[in-house]
């Protein structure tokens, strides 16, 4: 599959394209401008679930290393380490540079 860095950018793109495209809660008192689930740390929230998710799924298919990194992740994202897609995407293009994940293909 793909890397974490390029998989972090789709999930970026998807949130900013759903807040284009669903509207925000109905009498919302906190007058949202974008639904909740459109928001960046739903996305963020997505990216590590899915990461987790792949890893148990497909165990045969990653290296110690990688199992690590995702542990690594799912820690620093329960810290509040990672509030946003930029800090995502930096974890991720560090976490490839290290040789701890496979890199996204070019």
């Amino acid at each position: 599959g793909q890397g974490a860095s390029q998989f972090a950018i789709q999930l970026q793109q998807l949130c900013l394209n759903a807040q284009s495209s669903v509207p925000a809660l109905p009498k919302s008192k906190y007058a949202e401008k974008y639904h909740p689930g459109t928001s960046g740390a739903c996305g963020i929230q997505l990216f590590v679930f899915k990461l987790d998710e792949s890893l148990q799924e497909h165990r045969s298919k990653f290296q110690p290393s990688e199992f690590q990194a995702v542990q690594n992740l799912k820690k620093a994202h329960a810290a509040g380490k990672l509030p946003t897609f930029n800090a995502v995407l930096t974890w991720s293009k560090k976490t490839e540079d290290n040789g701890d994940l496979r890199p996204s293909p070019n």
